[in-house]
């Protein structure tokens, strides 16, 4: 064999080796989610995972994907992408605050109606403090971005101009919103998943609906069983996001691995516009559907909270979530707030509901 010869093949072998190693690089993903297509909970999350594989090369491409609960129900979901059920997928920590006590501290409500600085704090702490990162790997998740939560809004199927109005009312729960709407308000909550809510409307099981942001029931064909949407000025209250399994993002590419941290920062600022311009779909909807608005009174926002004894919630919540880590969960709480306090003035997001 002449050396032409030799360095041929040893020209081609490369070739060969670096073509192997492009290739195991690559991932081919299933993606899940519990709420509909539509929704702006899964669209800005079908954006983020399009631009990931346009950035990455498509070292990271989509193969399927699962909407509605079709493969993953919205308790499942954290537990079943852990699981490589599906590789990448949405879940809210409200479904799983055992398994994401420190997370769940950032759900209190009354913190702000910003939700591109809950965002945003997130994504910071995730990198700068270390026990919220290991939270996500312990459920052998990755986690990629935060929703931007705007606040939420109650909404029920007779016409309403007071607080008071709303006593008795059975309406699907969530959270500590759940806790507020009882205490606070006199309200019945009912703890159901999002998939039950239009049955249980249009069969009269419930009169109502909180812990939703303005655009879900738009998204979820709710507002033909609404009268009235509420405004009780309790803000944000969930933390809700998009994990991939940790084996999955493990065996990425470095560079991928930057391009992911890089998308995790920038995704609140993205999120708000499509947030902001879902909501104000489901608004100009339900304006064309007749459906009034109320938005509570400052003072009536201050029963609710005193109602609810809010002032003693962040202790109890502590204890509570004490139970499932060795960390602190009100040192946490504290370096939240302070994240969510400093993007606030540079926060887009802003709730615009009719007066």
């Amino acid at each position: 064999m002449t050396a032409k010869q030799t360095m041929a093949r040893a020209t081609l072998s490369l070739l060969i080796t670096g073509a192997a190693q492009l290739a195991s690089a690559q991932v081919s993903v299933v993606y899940s989610t519990y709420v509909p297509q539509g929704a702006i909970a899964n669209r800005q999350y079908e954006a983020y995972l399009a631009e990931l594989e346009q950035r990455s090369g498509g070292h990271v491409k989509v193969k399927e994907k699962f909407f509605a609960q079709a493969l993953l129900k919205a308790t499942e979901s954290l537990r079943g992408v852990g699981q490589r059920l599906a590789d990448v997928g949405f879940y809210c920590t409200g479904n799983h605050p055992a398994q994401l006590p420190l997370s769940s501290m950032a759900e209190i409500p009354y913190t702000t109606d910003r939700g591109d600085a809950v965002s945003s704090a997130m994504a910071e702490l995730y990198e700068t403090y270390p026990a919220l990162r290991r939270e996500f790997n312990a459920n052998n998740v990755e986690a990629l971005a935060w929703d931007v939560s705007s606040p939420t809004v109650i909404g029920v199927k007779k016409v309403v101009s007071s607080a008071k109005e709303l006593a008795g009312l059975k309406i699907r729960g969530y959270g500590e919103v759940g806790n507020i709407v009882r205490k606070g308000g006199g309200m019945v909550p009912v703890n159901m998943g999002i998939g039950e809510v239009l049955t249980s409307l249009q069969t009269g099981v419930l009169d109502g609906y909180s812990g939703v942001p303005m655009w879900l029931p738009h998204a979820s064909k709710w507002l033909p069983e609404t009268k009235t949407i509420v405004s009780p000025g309790i803000g944000t209250y969930y933390t809700c996001g998009l994990v991939m399994n940790l084996d999955v993002y493990r065996g990425l590419p470095d560079n991928v691995k930057a391009i992911i941290a890089e998308m995790r920062r920038a995704h609140p600022a993205k999120a708000a516009k499509m947030v902001m311009e879902a909501d104000n779909a489901a608004v100009a909807d339900a304006q064309k559907l007749g459906i009034k608005f109320y938005e509570f009174t400052a003072e009536e926002a201050l029963a609710w909270k005193k109602g609810a004894n809010f002032e003693n919630v962040v202790d109890e919540w502590a204890k509570t979530h004490s139970a499932n880590t060795r960390e602190d969960p009100k040192k946490f709480l504290a370096a939240f707030l302070a994240a969510v306090k400093k993007y606030e003035p540079s926060a887009l997001y802003r709730q615009n509901l009719p007066k």
